[in-house]
């Protein structure tokens, strides 16, 4: 005899979840001497070409140690990913910062 199949509600009365869909953009404002500048880069584009060169470059996955070669060839990633200019300072702090929205993501899509 077959067993009978039971369908599974996610504990709200069977209604769906609505879910809130982060567009991924993230958002940089750069400072220099000839004023102030933004660039709008895709989240997750932009954390899997760090990883790339991450590997490439053979940093250590637990301290993450950038490398001089590694940060000049992360800026021109993302110069050529829409942060026109982009210096190996600035790619230091952008890399910071898209590893950070990366872990709130995964963070809130686990919620």
């Amino acid at each position: 005899m077959a067993k009978k199949q039971t369908k599974r509600t996610s504990g709200n009365n069977g209604s769906a979840r609505k879910r809130s869909i982060d567009d991924g953009k993230i958002t940089f404002q750069f400072n220099s001497g000839s004023g102030n500048t933004t660039c709008q880069l895709d989240l997750l584009t932009a954390k899997l070409a760090s990883e790339e060169l991450e590997e490439k470059h053979q940093l250590e996955q637990r301290e993450y140690r950038p490398t001089a070669a590694f940060l000049t060839d992360l800026a021109e990633q993302f110069s050529s990913l829409g942060a026109k200019g982009c210096t190996p300072t600035m790619a230091y702090q952008m890399w910071n910062e898209v590893t950070a929205r990366m872990l709130e993501l995964k963070k809130n899509m686990n919620a």
